[in-house]
């Protein structure tokens, strides 16, 4: 049968009572027993049968009380020994009136009663004293009781009671503040008891707290093996830093790719130790650094413009990825960046580059013996309408393959720097004059409004035909997406540049109010056979290539382009060309060979 587990715990106050009132009763009745015993002889002795009969009697009775006492009945033990001393009293009285010996058995018995049984009990028994005395008192008086040894009057029975009760209220009080010192005592045991279990529980909680951190540690202890492991398995250089721009982690493919040591690094601030180049060998400013612009501007970043040097010393084109770290709350903690070597890509995209440039180039040949023989037949020959029409789509759409394929060359030979620079005196009136000529029947077709603020005495120093290469698909294009009745302007200025960074040279603005271009799309501008979606979807043709390779030749001549456009409102374009020497340009093409 299961135990009990709510079994009260007893208090100090239960403990203290048990353990001094089991050692006063055990005491006291030794005591009676050796004064009975003795009491018992003595009445032998003088053939009092009577007397020591009852002195048998109670040594019977408290002897039973020791057994009880012994067997842990406290309580039924007391009661006995009270009953017996009652009875000592009362035979006392009967034999031998109100002696002293008797008047002490009066005062010492509430003492016994009240140690013995508490304030209730004492106050129980001092009643029974009480009403004892009284009942003396009346025997006397009729004459059932002797007084011959000590005569007793009513005045002498009161100042008995008042003693006795005079004892009894000390005896109270010493035990009511020995109670409230025991309960005291108790009191703080139940708080002691309180604050052990709950220091306990404390402690349990800590064990259990430790125990969950202990096993958190280990899950993020495997965790960031797994994640080291992944970092380090990474084909791709991946660098992280905290919002001080302080290097705290980069894989081993980072390393080897700015030929570092994990030393040299962690820990390291990196604008001291990441170093960017350009196309050209000059050094990066840190300021450009696509990771510091990210921390910044908390933006991603990206680029495939910059060089690293790897071990050799050589510039290796590198494509970097940046993003911030952000917690929960939005707040920027630090960054990560990605390099990867793209040098395989390049050479890969170069190799598909000059393979369509030797296609473009092997296909102009048919396709102008196609041209000019269909344009031939067209002038000669005497042709049915409906021949005439379909030998009227040849030529136009050859002419228009030719055109194509004379973009794209002209785009694979800027990209490639096939061509040297061929820096002449260029009058920008006359090259713009030209190019307008050329496109005056689609000017005319479309009613347009040309606008001209062009110095008709600005010259420049540069390559004649990037120049027109320039001017050419920037006009064009603008007359072509302009819609009837529109308006282009074009003007040009010089400007007064600087020996270290910029030299003199001129301006070109082109505007127009034609369809625009959507501003989701505007990054794109200068891509590879990119045409905005609205140039797509309208009737107007084009390949794509005009603008990569306007920002292909401004490059290349050394220049800046840039534009604002606005969807249905138009566009404007503007292009800086700094004068260009022979020397100059022969230093920069050894530079990036």
């Amino acid at each position: 049968m299961a135990q009990n587990k709510s079994s009260k715990k007893p208090t100090v106050d239960e403990v203290v009572d048990i353990y001094y009132q089991q050692r006063f009763l055990h005491i006291l009745l030794l005591i009676l027993v050796g004064i009975i015993a003795v009491q018992a002889v003595t009445f032998v002795f003088l053939e009092s049968l009577l007397s020591a009969s009852f002195s048998v009697l109670i040594l019977i009775g408290l002897w039973v009380a020791v057994f009880v006492l012994h067997k842990g009945q406290y309580h039924l033990a007391s009661s006995l020994t009270i009953i017996v001393l009652l009875a000592l009293l009362v035979f006392s009285v009967l034999v031998d009136g109100l002696s002293n010996a008797t008047t002490f058995w009066f005062f010492v018995f509430p003492v016994i009663a009240t140690f013995l049984r508490g304030k209730e009990g004492g106050t129980v028994w001092l009643l029974t004293v009480v009403l004892v005395i009284l009942a003396i008192f009346m025997a006397t008086q009729m004459g059932y009781v002797s007084v011959d040894v000590i005569s007793y009057d009513a005045d002498t029975f009161l100042q008995l009671i008042l003693a006795v009760f005079l004892v009894a209220i000390f005896v109270y009080f010493y035990q009511d503040n020995l109670d409230k010192k025991t309960q005291s005592v108790s009191e703080r045991e139940e708080k002691l008891s309180t604050i052990y279990t709950q220091l306990q529980d404390e402690i349990k909680h800590r064990e259990a707290i430790a125990d969950s951190l202990d096993e958190n540690l280990k899950i993020m202890s495997r965790q960031s093996a797994q994640n080291e492991a992944l970092l380090q398995s990474i084909g791709e250089g991946v660098m992280a830093v905290d919002h001080n721009a302080t290097v705290i982690m980069a894989n081993h493919v980072t390393m080897d790719l700015f030929n570092f040591y994990k030393r040299d690094i962690i820990n390291h601030d990196y604008s001291d130790v990441f170093k960017l180049y350009e196309e050209d060998g000059e050094e990066v400013d840190t300021g450009q650094h696509p990771l510091l612009l990210t921390l910044k501007f908390q933006t991603s970043q990206y680029t495939s413009d910059y060089y690293c040097r790897n071990y050799n010393q050589e510039l290796i084109p590198v494509a970097i990825t940046t993003s911030p770290v952000e917690t929960d709350d939005g707040e920027v903690i630090g960054a990560i960046q990605v390099f990867r070597d793209i040098s395989e890509e390049r050479a890969v995209a170069r190799a598909k580059d000059e393979f369509l440039s030797l296609a473009s180039h092997q296909l102009r040949t048919p396709l102008g013996a196609i041209r000019w023989y269909a344009e031939r037949l067209l002038k000669t020959a005497d042709l049915a309408e409906k021949d005439r029409k379909y030998l009227n789509t040849i030529f136009e759409d050859s002419a228009r393959m030719s055109g194509l394929l004379s973009d794209y060359l002209d785009a694979s030979r800027l990209q490639l720097r096939v061509n040297a620079l061929n820096p002449k005196p260029q009058n920008i009136s006359e090259v713009i004059d030209k190019i307008v000529s050329d496109l005056r029947p689609l000017i005319k077709d479309k009613k347009l409004k040309i606008v001209r603020h062009i110095k008709d005495d600005l010259k420049l120093s540069t390559d004649p035909q990037l120049l027109e290469m320039i001017v050419q698909n920037l006009i064009s294009n603008a007359v072509k997406y302009t819609p009837a009745d529109g308006e282009v302007t074009i003007s040009t200025n010089s400007y007064r540049g600087n020996e270290e960074r910029l030299k003199d040279g001129v301006v070109i603005n082109i505007e127009d109010t034609g369809m625009g271009i959507p501003e989701e799309e505007q990054h794109n501008v200068f891509s590879k056979l990119f045409r905005a979606e609205n140039a797509v979807t309208s009737d107007i043709e084009g390949t794509g290539l005009g603008l990569y390779s306007v920002g292909e030749a401004v490059n290349r001549l050394g220049g800046d382009i840039w534009f604002e456009s606005k969807p249905d409102k138009g566009t404007h374009f503007a292009v800086t060309l700094p004068n260009v020497e022979p020397d100059t340009i022969e230093e920069k093409e050894e530079k990036n060979e």
